[in-house]
């Protein structure tokens, strides 16, 4: 457990670092490589183009990593948000080599994007020095911990018992200033390993959602685990009931009958000891049962809890704690693919927490929501519950408002956001969320204002700098804003992309093409990226490289106006005028109001011999533009050819 988490350069290498590591996800065109470079190490992403070259190469220095490398180990990067991203390569040492971390082996995979958050690390790393909050950004650039799972993890804080001692005390005194777990009620004591060893799922399904008012690393031992967090699980109509995933230890376990029929006396550490070696598993077992005729020499286990392949990390086997009665047949070990599910239905508690009514439906109702299992039921819940409630809680009101803009109303989202800020106005990260609402439902000045007191709050907040420069009219407040958004690599795509645009458009396409390279590099899937490139291309004088860009944006988003209007103008200057005015002409059938669309058609008709339609154009525009001045001359030269 001490070696769970920490910087890679202090960890022991367990990882094979050939020279030409690579690693393609399934069906994909990218791969990644592992490389060593100056005593540091980095993961790197590269594509092939149709030559077979290899093209947008990007990489990240591996700075920490994640899991005991007993049976795998993954990495992650500290960015200069103070954010911990996950790496897309893992290694797996039962197969002693490299893989697709979890989640990543298939083609729209997370790359650079997918942040390690304080929940994350809960299971992997000692108590922070500086504590994550509720609602406020945590950056792990300060108190960030060196080791995996220390002393206090299962024995509780260790002040009073170092007191204690420093004072003099022996013997009772000393030991009664820290937790045994061995002296615990049982429950309690199970729920030492159980606040890291009972995770019901990992699929779409919140495992569980911590009590109201309860930060992530808050639990003590010696506490009972439900008063820190309340468990749910797929109902039985789910057909989930035989789901084996990697951190399902203790679930497993609970369902077993030895552990059900005993009494109280199996638990955790009847048969693993958390100091060193395991127990002998068949002496554990002769406690109770009689060994049969045909019982392998000392191993109950290879029968009874057999080694499974994991459903959501594919390339780990581990032993299933689920005791069964007689031998398995099939091959549990054999090879599988990962699965990308989404569960829509409902969700039940794992266990009856005698929840009063009201806070019943409040948690329930959030389970519901968090990974969209019933949307329309969990929002009815959420809605009915805090109505009821004299002091709704933060977290219940900020579960129903992400809700409600998921399903188109951002506007009556905003008002429960905006509650429950009200009642603690320091938390900017939610502060930000709230914004983000406002601005979906087109109140955009007031979304800016919003965005523009979360960054006070927290001056290097990057979802509220991305807010405050998609919406500003001042360009330089814009770009710089930008740049303090592009620390974060959940938003670092996106915020390079707009500042890749908005370069553009202020005439520096030089210094706005290794940002939107940069940006491609970072999501492949990124249209608008492509697009902006496109743009860029254009300006070179590359019409047909341009035109290969924009239609690749176009594939990756065939709803993307903008990529239509380039795709038409482009189309217009490389001189295909007909192809380009059915393009504007689909442009205008959507939006009737693009001035732009109207202006370009109206050129290309004037080229092609239109002219009363093109004045139509012209006129349109001028509706809609009256200042629009190339509109009023091409207008006076397209009459004044109509007049001869």
């Amino acid at each position: 457990m001490f070696r769970t988490f920490g910087p890679v350069a202090k960890l022991d290498t367990i990882e094979d670092y050939g020279s030409s590591v690579e690693v393609v996800p399934r069906n994909g065109s990218e791969f990644f490589r592992v490389v060593r470079r100056d005593g540091r190490i980095y993961q790197q992403r590269f594509e092939r183009n149709a030559d077979g070259r290899e093209v947008r190469q990007f990489e990240l220095e591996v700075t920490h990593a994640i899991g005991s490398g007993r049976h795998a180990r993954s990495y992650l990067h500290l960015d200069a948000a103070g954010e911990l991203v996950e790496l897309p390569l893992t290694w797996y040492t039962q197969e002693h080599r490299w893989g697709m971390s979890p989640g990543y082996d298939r083609v729209a995979n997370p790359r650079f994007s997918r942040v390690a958050d304080a929940g994350c690390l809960f299971c992997h790393m000692a108590y922070p020095a500086s504590k994550p909050r509720y609602g406020v950004r945590q950056s792990w650039t300060d108190g960030l911990r060196e080791t995996g799972i220390d002393c206090e993890r299962c024995h509780g804080p260790g002040d009073r018992h170092v007191q204690a001692a420093s004072n003099g005390a022996t013997g009772a005194v000393v030991k009664q200033a820290i937790v045994n777990p061995a002296k615990l009620p049982r429950q309690e004591g199970m729920d030492v390993c159980l606040q890291c060893h009972l995770q019901t799922t990992s699929s779409g399904l919140p495992h569980a959602i911590r009590r109201f008012g309860r930060d992530v690393f808050s639990f003590r031992p010696g506490e009972k685990l439900s008063n820190y967090v309340l468990q749910f699980d797929h109902p039985p109509e789910a057909g989930r009931s035989e789901k084996f995933e990697v951190n399902g230890a203790g679930y497993r376990l609970m369902q077993s009958r030895c552990f059900l029929q005993s009494g109280g006396r199996l638990t955790c550490t009847t048969c693993h000891s958390p100091h060193g070696n395991d127990k002998v598993a068949a002496k554990v077992c002769l406690d109770c049962h009689k060994p049969h005729a045909d019982a392998r020499s000392g191993d109950c286990t290879g029968c009874h809890m057999p080694k499974r392949r994991t459903e959501d990390a594919v390339h780990v086997v581990l032993t299933d704690h689920r005791i069964q009665r007689g031998p398995v047949v099939a091959d549990l070990t054999a090879s599988r693919h990962e699965k990308a599910e989404e569960y829509r239905g409902n969700v039940r508690f794992l266990e009856d927490y005698s929840l009063p009514g009201v806070e019943r439906s409040l948690y329930e109702g959030m389970a519901l929501v968090e990974d969209h299992a019933d949307l329309t039921r969990g929002i009815t819940m959420l809605r009915s519950a805090i109505a009821q409630s004299a002091k709704p809680p933060v977290e219940a009101q900020v579960a129903l408002a992400r809700a409600l803009g998921m399903i188109g109303k951002p506007g009556d989202g905003f008002l429960y956001c905006a509650s429950a800020v009200q009642a603690n106005p320091r938390l900017a990260a939610l502060r930000a969320e709230c914004a983000k609402l406002l601005e979906q439902a087109g109140q955009n000045a007031p979304a800016l204002e919003q965005y523009r007191v979360a960054l006070t709050g927290d001056g290097a907040l990057p979802t509220a700098a991305f807010g405050i420069a998609r919406l500003t009219r001042e360009i330089k407040e814009a770009a710089r804003l930008y740049r303090i958004a592009a620390a974060s690599f959940p938003i670092r795509a996106d915020a390079l992309t707009n500042l890749g645009s908005l370069l553009l458009s202020m005439g520096k396409a030089e210094e706005a093409r290794p940002v939107l390279e940069e940006a491609v590099a970072i999501d492949p899937f990124s249209a608008a990226a492509e697009n902006n490139l496109a743009r860029l291309t254009a300006l070179t004088g590359d019409l047909p490289g341009a035109l290969v860009r924009v239609q690749r944006a176009l594939q990756l988003d065939p709803d993307l106006q903008d990529a239509h209007f380039n795709l038409a103008q482009l189309l217009y200057a490389s001189g295909k005028a007909q192809q380009a005015i059915a393009e504007y002409r689909e442009l205008i059938r959507r939006k009737p109001s693009f001035v732009e669309a109207h202006l370009g058609l109206g050129n290309a008709l004037a080229d092609e011999g239109e002219l009363n339609d093109a004045v139509t154009e012209f006129r349109t525009v001028l509706r809609l533009q009256p200042s629009n001045r190339e509109a009023a001359d091409n207008l006076k030269a397209a009459l004044a050819l109509l007049a001869k």
